[in-house]
């Protein structure tokens, strides 16, 4: 699809649904909010990114200063 709800990359990523929404209140991506978060394709890739910084074992720190 275009676009993704929280549940769906969660369950995609196989995280939680509150580490997507976290990533997401820091700013390392928008998702566009309305009744329900909905994220595109440039905020997957960034999630994408956060969680193989996160199975490297960067910090946060770093991972935001990448992102």
């Amino acid at each position: 699809p275009e676009t993704w709800v929280t549940t769906e990359l969660a369950a995609e990523f196989g995280v939680a649904t509150r580490t997507v929404r976290f990533s997401g209140d820091k700013d390392l991506y928008l998702g566009q909010r309305s009744q329900r978060r909905v994220y595109h394709l440039r905020d997957k890739v960034r999630l994408q990114l956060i969680m193989q910084g996160s199975h490297l074992g960067l910090t946060l720190d770093k991972i935001w200063a990448m992102v």
